[in-house]
């Protein structure tokens, strides 16, 4: 992550799944599907529907992902960076309301993640 350019596109279909989305991380693109990433690419998920960067921590992004769960939302967590350009982020961590200790319930309407900012 760091010094390279995060653009998320939440309508990408990913296989037969669509508008499941993806974010393009330099050279790559990742979707819930890619390796380590927790969560599966499903249909009207909107991956990427907003990115955001950890200042303090520049190797860790936060991806929206409002669609998840019947609209419920997620949020991935992604701590890694790419190195020498050839690597993936290494985890992502799949984070909603239902998360322990997350205040609320998730509910479908609750597009948890469709904004993200530090």
């Amino acid at each position: 992550v760091g010094d390279e350019l995060v653009v998320g596109s939440p309508g990408e279909d990913v296989g037969s799944a669509e508008n499941a989305g993806m974010v393009h991380l330099g050279g790559w693109a990742i979707d819930e599907n890619t390796q380590d990433m927790d969560g599966t690419s499903e249909s009207g998920d909107h991956f990427g529907a907003s990115v955001a960067e950890l200042p303090s921590h520049p190797a860790y992004l936060i991806i929206g992902i409002p669609g998840e769960d019947h609209e419920a939302g997620a949020v991935m967590y992604i701590n890694g960076s790419l190195d020498d350009g050839d690597q993936l982020p290494p985890e992502g961590h799949l984070w909603s309301q239902k998360t322990p200790n997350m205040p609320d319930a998730a509910e479908p309407g609750d597009f948890f993640g469709s904004t993200l900012a530090f």
